[in-house]
């Protein structure tokens, strides 16, 4: 981890690295000044767009027509996570809006490059606003540009010099980077405080109760790092990741995984298409398990709060 992120609700900064080494998992939802309204049974956020976003596969071609290899891009689900939740809450000064009818932001062609603290260092270029460009263009100002003022070197993902036997210098994400860049980016790069917060471990009851105020009132997704052994789309298998919920119901959270088929993880066919494409059914009792049971003493949960 980079650097600290002093919480509220623990007794000293907390240090929780979505790393290789480590099973965790940990969540990130919006700190909100609304109190006392109540939840709908059943919200499910409007995916059309952010369910398509994708990260950058390991090799292919940029939004240049540039082709490249970079297998660092295969580990920044933490950066695509954040994209998602900051298509409802981002408020970053870089965004050109188009005006209506179409109303929505577009994200420049802008290059990028890892910072000199990765031992693998390749330029691509990228720019985001429709289905076809998947949320790279801001997803990699995210990864390797982002800057809040605490930040001691460049980009939500951290890297490193020795490069692994995977062909990527990436050591993960931690949990306080994630809260810094989600409040830095949600106020317009005014302030690493006030939005997302985190609270410590809850009982199933609290989580589910602060999802519904998360989803369900304020309409924002939450930010997850879990293992994705329980994962529907990634058929058993274990690594540290990252996604973003997006909506619930009686029995099953949803949630929308930017690794895709083509970014090595999308087993099987997302529950819900058309309208809500690349968003993925678990049920609540799988998701709270994958929070609580992997992380013993060194995972975090984060919730609402009133500021």
């Amino acid at each position: 981890m980079k650097r600290h992120l002093k919480l509220r609700t623990t007794r000293q900064s907390l240090r929780v690295a979505i790393a290789a080494a480590a099973v965790i998992a940990a969540l990130l939802v919006l700190a909100s000044a609304v109190s006392g309204a109540t939840a709908p049974t059943t919200r499910i956020l409007d995916t059309s767009l952010v369910g398509n976003f994708a990260e950058p596969a390991g090799s292919g071609t940029d939004h240049a027509g540039k082709s490249y290899t970079d297998h660092n891009y295969w580990k920044f689900c933490a950066a695509g996570a954040a994209r998602v939740v900051l298509a409802f809450t981002g408020k970053n000064s870089h965004w050109v809006m188009h005006k209506p009818p179409n109303d929505y932001f577009y994200w420049p062609l802008t290059s990028y490059t890892e910072p000199t603290t990765s031992g693998v260092r390749v330029t691509t270029s990228w720019k985001d606003g429709t289905y076809a460009d998947q949320g790279r263009g801001y997803m990699m100002f995210l990864a390797e540009q982002v800057n809040p003022p605490s930040f001691t070197s460049l980009g939500l993902v951290s890297f490193t010099k020795t490069v692994g036997s995977d062909g990527a210098s990436v050591t993960g994400s931690s949990l306080g980077d994630a809260a810094l860049v989600l409040n830095w980016e949600s106020s317009g790069q005014t302030t690493e405080k006030g939005y997302f917060t985190n609270a410590g471990k809850p009982k199933q009851s609290v989580f589910n109760a602060d999802l519904s105020q998360e989803i369900g009132v304020y309409g924002v997704p939450a930010y997850v790092a879990v293992n994705t052994a329980t994962l529907p789309n990634w058929a058993g298998h274990s690594v540290p990741h990252a996604i973003a919920v997006v909506g619930y119901d009686a029995s099953n959270y949803y949630y929308v995984d930017t690794c895709w088929k083509s970014t090595r993880c999308g087993y099987g066919n997302p529950t819900l298409t058309g309208t809500r494409p690349g968003t993925w059914a678990i049920s609540k009792s799988t998701l709270y398990g994958a929070l609580i049971g992997y992380i013993k003493d060194s995972g975090y949960y984060a919730r609402t709060e009133i500021r």
